[in-house]
Order: C-alpha cells, then sequence, then structure tokens
C-alpha cells in the first residue's frame, strides 16, 4: 500500500485552504489539484476557461490524463497528499451523465489510496475563475465522490465542517 492519501470534496468544499494549512504543519508532498492546474496552464497560454470546458468530456480527459501522468511520478512510500484522486474524475463523468473510459475505469481498480478524506460541503458556496459549477451540482457531485469510492473498495473518511485548523487537524489523526 502506498502512503498517498486523498483529500476531495465537492467544489467550494475547503479542500486548497485545508490542504495549504496541512502543507504548512507537515511539510510533505503536496499533489495540486489537476484539473485547476490544466485551466491555470491553458490560461496562461491565452485559453480561458470557457474555451477549454466547452467541451467537457475532452477537459475531463486532459485532467485524468495530467492524474495519470503525475501519479506515475510519486513515490509509494512518501507521505503524500492529494487534491483530488483519479476516481473524482468517475465522478464527475457520472454527475455529467458522461461515460467513463475503460482506461480510467481499470486505472481506478487498481489505485487504492491509503485514506480518502471527504470534506463536507460548507454552507456557502462562491464560484471562481476554475469552479464554474453551481451548488447543486457541488452537492450532487459530493453524493457521487462517496459512490465512486466506495464502489472501487476505498473507505471514505468525513470531514467535518470546521475551521480550516479543526478540519486539518482531524486529518492529521489519521496520518500519525
Amino acid at each position: 500500500m502506498n502512503n498517498w492519501h486523498v483529500i476531495t470534496g465537492a467544489q467550494g468544499a475547503g479542500k486548497s485552504s485545508t490542504i495549504e494549512y496541512l502543507e504548512d504543519s507537515l511539510g510533505c508532498l503536496i499533489i495540486p489539484e489537476a484539473g485547476r492546474t490544466v485551466i491555470d496552464e491553458a490560461r496562461a497560454a491565452g485559453i480561458s476557461t470557457e474555451s477549454l470546458r466547452k467541451d467537457e468530456y475532452e477537459f475531463q480527459m486532459t485532467v485524468a490524463r495530467k492524474k495519470e501522468a503525475t501519479e506515475a511520478t510519486l513515490n509509494p512510500s512518501t507521505l503524500t497528499l492529494l487534491d483530488r484522486g483519479m476516481h473524482d474524475t468517475v465522478a464527475y463523468l457520472d454527475t455529467l451523465g458522461l461515460a467513463t473510459p475503460k482506461w480510467i475505469d481499470e486505472y481506478c481498480k487498481k489505485q487504492q489510496y491509503k485514506n480518502v478524506f471527504v470534506l463536507e460541503p460548507l454552507e456557502s458556496y462562491v464560484n471562481d475563475y476554475a469552479r464554474t459549477e453551481d451548488a447543486d451540482f457541488a452537492q450532487r457531485l459530493h453524493i457521487k465522490l462517496l459512490r465512486v469510492y466506495r464502489r472501487y473498495g476505498m473507505e471514505c473518511i468525513l470531514v467535518p465542517v470546521d475551521t480550516v485548523e479543526k478540519r486539518a487537524s482531524f486529518i492529521k489523526k489519521y496520518l500519525e
């Protein structure tokens, strides 16, 4: 078993803030969210988020390929926190009503993470340049995330709504 831990949840659940706090307090390897990385790279090349995401299926495939390539470079024994795992792609596709390609399904069957932390959604939902989905989508995605990780044989550890510090402390108990 690797020492990789996924921190996931619907958009706007506080993942980035919690991960940043953990990075400062743990000093472990942090893998940023692949979707946001793809969007940032496109924007740096002059491509708008809207243009990039006009074909949502192709966008999700680009994100999945980035996740696969990144995970291939990781040391299994290094304490690593991933902002979303590959299984998130399946949850996104399911929520969008799109089919999961066989290669992603096969990858997810093989890839297990030591822990999967699912942050409970926050009451308020705010969009930004990369987060284009609405609050209804976020609620549906939260449910899909739980189902998808469980379908592939992983337990989900629900992280309750609280301050960033308390959420990070909750997660750290599982990492120590």
